[in-house]
């Protein structure tokens, strides 16, 4: 009402500023499309007032919010959101210490990394690590943990885990204070870090870490408010469904899989609502997989509500996580003897990984493509490349799956190449697949 009075009496900055009002308080009650809604009447407001640089940043703050909530309740990748950064791109200064375009360009880099297009947030990062000058510096730790993250992707592991301990180590709360004033993005840097330092665990075999990584996200979720809060959680649960399917324990996967349904749905973030139905197919499928005797007509039935979700995230251009669920599905086409389908599957992973630099699970790709071959010297070709990547990525429980499967397959020196890999794994060590490698050799 009040924003319709200074409207109609032409004071357009006052009628923005009382949407605005209006949209923190729906904000609050986690009403996110209202919120949207009242941002959207804010900013055409905002636009009818004469030229200023006072109404520049007006319509560049009320754009901003209207992104993360964008982002909120599409997905990081959302396109409504990339347009709104986009426009406040054209009405920033091109100074980074100008701290509109400081707070558009840093919201950016989930964008870019959720559509796997790592060569343009690596490049948006290091531009934004020129300006960590001054007082600015103390964000350099959250510049290192995106750099870690982006190196993950690519596949470069020791890097990423050196990179997100150094910004574990070196982050202040006075510093993740000032960030979170200035950032426009529903994902949380610090609940984000601890996310992505447990995958960076479970790469290592290190379950236990891992766990305590998810266990410190969720305790920082705890403190954030709305919609960060709610968020984040969202998204560390869909990583701890990848790490608790890539260390067998399907009850805790499904169990983190329901959370993440019920938290989209509960709070309207639509993304996480199609992610957790996703993952809770991903589970039940690799559950069946897990049977003594799986149903082949079952298995089936997963194989299609599998691609559908995948050829829906393609669509979106949903990517970063993509090729794990690529070497899901070729595991499920091989269960039901389907060796063609599995290879185009891994084909499609590996095509993608080459188009983005996206590497992170090459080596399993390779290693489930030699299950499609008839012939021994593909078969051990691409197990003796599987091995080879994982060894210069620094993957260890990947180089554990190929020195497994090397053994299994015959390959010559395959069961020397699987006693060296285990000295990887230091005593004691709880990754739950040491158990059944160590059989082997005996």
């Amino acid at each position: 009402m009040i924003a319709h009075h200074q409207a109609r009496a032409e004071r357009f900055a006052e009628a923005a500023t009382a949407l605005e009002r209006a949209s923190r308080n729906a904000w609050q009650r986690g009403a996110l499309r209202e919120a949207r809604n009242h941002l959207s009447q804010a900013i055409r407001q905002i636009a009818a007032g004469p030229p200023s640089s006072e109404r520049d940043r007006q319509e560049i703050l009320a754009r901003l919010r209207r992104a993360l909530l964008a982002q909120a309740a599409e997905g990081v990748a959302s396109p409504n959101a990339a347009a709104d950064f986009e426009h406040c791109l054209t009405m920033c200064s091109t100074d980074l210490q100008d701290d509109d375009l400081f707070s558009t360009v840093m919201s950016l880099y989930p964008y870019y990394t959720m559509r796997a297009d790592l060569d343009r947030a690596e490049r948006l990062v290091r531009s934004i690590r020129a300006s960590l000058t001054g007082p600015r510096r103390d964000f350099l730790p959250i510049n290192d943990f995106a750099l870690g993250m982006l190196a993950w992707y690519r596949g470069d592991f020791r890097i990423a885990r050196d990179k997100m301990d150094l910004a574990a180590r070196t982050l202040s709360a006075d510093a993740t204070r000032q960030l979170d004033a200035m950032l426009f993005m529903p994902n949380d840097a610090t609940a984000g870090l601890y996310t992505h330092r447990a995958l960076s665990r479970y790469v290592d075999g290190d379950l236990t870490a891992a766990e305590g990584e998810l266990s410190k996200a969720e305790k920082r979720c705890a403190e954030l408010d709305f919609p960060q809060g709610a968020f984040s959680l969202a998204y560390s649960r869909q990583i701890e469904v990848i790490i608790r399917c890539e260390a067998g324990e399907i009850g805790q996967a499904r169990a983190a899989a329901t959370d993440l349904a019920r938290l989209g749905e509960q709070h309207g973030f639509f993304s996480w609502s199609m992610v957790g139905a996703a993952q809770h197919e991903t589970v039940e499928a690799l559950a069946a997989l897990n049977s003594d005797r799986h149903d082949v007509a079952a298995v089936r039935t997963h194989i299609a509500t599998l691609t559908a979700f995948i050829d829906a995230w393609r669509a979106y251009g949903v990517i970063s996580l993509i090729t794990y669920y690529d070497a899901v599905l070729a595991r499920l086409h091989l269960a039901v003897g389907a060796p063609r389908d599995a290879a185009r599957c891994l084909e499609a992973g590996l095509a993608e990984a080459a188009r983005t630099g996206m590497h992170f699970y090459d080596t399993e790709l390779l290693r489930l493509r030699s299950c499609t071959h008839d012939d021994d010297a593909q078969r051990h070709g691409d197990l003796r490349a599987a091995l080879e990547l994982a060894r210069a990525q620094g993957a260890a429980v990947f180089q554990l799956r190929a020195a497994v499967s090397a053994v299994e397959a015959g390959l010559p020196a395959g069961r020397d190449t699987l006693a060296a890999t285990l000295e990887y794994f230091p005593e004691p060590c709880d990754w739950p697949e040491l158990a059944c490698a160590r059989a082997l050799l005996q």
